[in-house]
This record gives structure tokens, sequence and C-alpha cells, in this order.
């Protein structure tokens, strides 16, 4: 899973995440930067919606005021808001980096003095970025916001032993790769620069809007000749295939996920390797959850795990970072 970093060097909170404030509030300080304190990707991503043109504070109506949202992959979005009038740097489309400039700190919208908004949705669900964003050594902590909230330190990250999707794609060098869930397209684009000579990821995706929106992504940096973007529900497609692959990324609807594994099985090389994100989803697969809403997801996700732990030619490793990543070896 993708980490976040703070988009302010500076980090003090003058509101913290809660039911009926779901973000941070960031705040600036005279010795450091003052109130045109540069505001920073948290991660690399696309922009996917930008405003740079709103040049008042309104408090009559909850808006953003100035703002980027970037996507992340795997369903991950960051959002910072009442950014200052027309200081936006990038648009949408545009590939960032962690830590590239987005534009200055302000107080467009509806906001109560000079500062960042700042959130973390992970499935299209707003969540505490506290429990995804990490402090790096070269930010400045402010002493009262320190002892008030828990921050995730840079070393308080997975232990270097516990792999992550690139680390393992540098290893393999896969010629082929399988996405299941294309997104904006972030994460092929991020794949891709892995493959092997001449390989090929074939990403599949049934959100019509969502497909086109990764086609021009894919595009704009140059990655057309290796991805390919199928439009269309997985549970269609994926029986039509009949492609080997060196890796399988499971990213989509969990309640499909054992199908999905069905599939994958069918697919994938020996030696290959199967990806699972949010296997854990929020906790709620190791916990005693049996509420109606996600009743079906839940189960269908503990099917999965069973299956990928149980089944003597699979070795799996489950990853408890986010909302957990489960990585099969076929042997």
């Amino acid at each position: 899973m993708i980490k976040l970093y703070f988009p302010c060097k500076y980090v003090s909170f003058t509101r913290g995440y809660s039911s009926s404030h779901k973000g941070l509030d960031m705040a600036w300080n005279s010795k450091y930067g003052g109130p045109n304190h540069n505001i920073l990707a948290p991660a690399d991503g696309i922009v996917k919606k930008v405003l740079k043109d709103y040049n008042k504070t309104d408090k009559t109506n909850k808006t953003y005021g100035n703002y980027v949202i970037i996507d992340h992959g795997n369903n991950i979005e960051t959002v910072v808001a009442h950014l200052k009038y027309n200081t936006v740097r990038v648009k949408k489309g545009d590939k960032v980096k962690k830590g590239q400039v987005l534009g200055v700190m302000g107080n467009t919208g509806y906001s109560k003095g000079t500062h960042c908004h700042y959130e973390v949705k992970i499935n299209n669900e707003k969540v505490d970025p506290l429990k995804y964003t990490y402090l790096e050594k070269e930010n400045i902590l402010n002493d009262a916001t320190s002892k008030e909230y828990k921050i995730l330190k840079i070393t308080e990250e997975p232990k270097k032993e516990e792999k992550t999707e690139e680390k393992i794609l540098e290893k393999v060098k896969p010629k082929n790769i399988l996405e299941i869930g294309t997104a904006v397209g972030y994460s092929a684009i991020c794949f891709s620069e892995y493959l092997a000579d001449s390989g090929c990821i074939d990403t599949i995706e049934r959100d019509e809007q969502r497909a086109k929106e990764a086609i021009e992504n894919i595009k704009k940096v140059g990655a057309e000749e290796k991805i390919n973007v199928i439009i269309g529900d997985a549970v269609e497609v994926l029986p039509t295939l009949h492609n080997k692959y060196d890796v399988v990324f499971i990213d989509a609807a969990k309640g499909k996920y054992p199908f999905f594994l069905e599939q994958a099985l069918r697919l994938i090389n020996k030696d290959g390797i199967i990806i699972a994100d949010n296997v854990l989803y929020k906790g709620y697969v190791l916990g005693d959850y049996n509420k109606h809403k996600q009743r079906t997801a839940v189960r269908n996700l503990r099917e999965y795990i069973s299956k990928i732990t149980n089944d003597p030619n699979i070795e799996t490793q489950i990853l408890e970072v986010g909302d957990g990543i489960a990585i099969s070896r076929i042997i």
C-alpha cells in the first residue's frame, strides 16, 4: 500500500479528525515559511480534480475553496484544500511526485484563518489521516501537536522484510501482468516501470468513465504500448482471457475475490505471484463483524484468505498494512 506523508513541512494541527470533521487542519508558523507555506503532494499519484480560481473566504457555504485531489492508486485519494487564490501549480491529469509543490496554504472557501485542510479517502470513504500518514525526518513537528496526537514516524513503517508491491516487481521483472481493477490507471502506470523488455499489462475496469480517464492518463505518460485497458466487468472478462501472467493484481469488488482467485490460478504461470489488496477490509475480516451492509464482502474475503493459506500449492504472506495485502506465490 502506498505510504502517505504530510503535505506541509511544518506539522501542527489546529483541528483533528472527528465524526463531524473528517480531516486534519494544518497550521503555519512564522519561522517555517509563514502563511505562504508550500503544500506538497503526500505521495506519487495522478491529479484527479483541481479548483484554483476561488478568491474568497465563504463562511456560509462549506466549500473547499481552492483544492487538489490526487488519486494515488489502490483506491487511495488525498485532498488538500483552502489553497491560496491562483497558486495551484497542477492541473487535472498531471502525474505528480511525492513532495511536489501543489500550491500555497490559504484561506479560501469555508475557512477560519489560513491553514491547509487535509483528507484521506480509502475506497471512497474518508478515514483518519493520522492512521495512514507518516512524519519524515525533515518535518518539523510542533510540540503541542506531538503531545496531543499520535504521529506515525518514518521508523514506524513496516519492516524492510515486509515486501511492497514495487519491491516484488523489481525482483520478478515480470513479462506479463494482469490487473483486476484499473481505477484511473495510476497503479498500472507504476507497474509498467518494472516490466521486462517488451512486457505488457492487461488491466480490467468496469466503470467506463474511469477507464477512459485511465486511457488518457496512460497516454500522457507514453505508456500506451505497454498497458492494455479492457473495459468491462471482470466477472465477464476474465473467463475470456487465455494469456499467461507472471503477476496478477486483485483490487476490485471484494465480494468477488474468491472468483478472481479461481481465475487468477487458471491464468498464472508457475512461480507466479498473486497480490490482493484490501484483504483485511478495515479490520472487519479479522474481527467479529456481522453487520448486514458489508457481510457478503467480509465473508468472501475470509473465504479468499482461507483458500490461499490452506492450499499446499500456494505460499502466502499477509501484511497488516493499510487494509491488508496478501502476497501469494504459486509453487
